[in-house]
């Protein structure tokens, strides 16, 4: 059993400090030593954005990447996925290819675990996840 904590930063309203909440905590419970992924998951990329990556559309693999992988039964390439942050934090990073995501998740059966199931692979390499959530929630349960 994973000994790994997920923690989603949601709320129904913008502007809120979603964003800044999980950069925060994130970076905090790395500090007192703990092995943390933080997983943007907005398409606005703000998260991405504020650790340092500023062209974030540029960027080969986002989050985008790993659930189009996984719902077209590939393998999920995590080593090429996942930035290293000088915080000692790790980021799957995002961009605005996130925003159309939804509308390809339609047809895809069990899609509300699509995040979880990309993710449960790495449970046992992280004491937290974190996960900075949009408006709205598609995938994530």
């Amino acid at each position: 059993m994973s000994k790994c904590k997920v923690i989603a930063v949601a709320n129904q309203k913008g502007g809120v400090g979603k964003t800044t909440t999980t950069e925060n905590v994130a970076i905090g419970l790395a500090r007192n030593g703990k092995e943390v992924l933080i997983v943007d998951f907005d398409p606005h990329g703000d998260l991405t954005v504020c650790l340092g990556w500023k062209n974030n559309d540029a960027l080969e693999n986002t989050v985008s990447t790993m659930l189009d992988d996984y719902i077209n039964d590939k393998d999920i390439k995590y080593a090429s996925l996942i930035l290293k942050h000088e915080e000692d934090v790790d980021v799957i990073p995002a961009n605005i290819e996130l925003a159309d995501f939804e509308m390809r998740l339609v047809s895809v059966i069990n899609r509300e675990q699509v995040l979880s199931s990309c993710l449960e692979p790495l449970k046992n390499r992280y004491d937290y996840i974190l996960i900075d959530c949009p408006l709205l929630l598609a995938c994530l349960q």
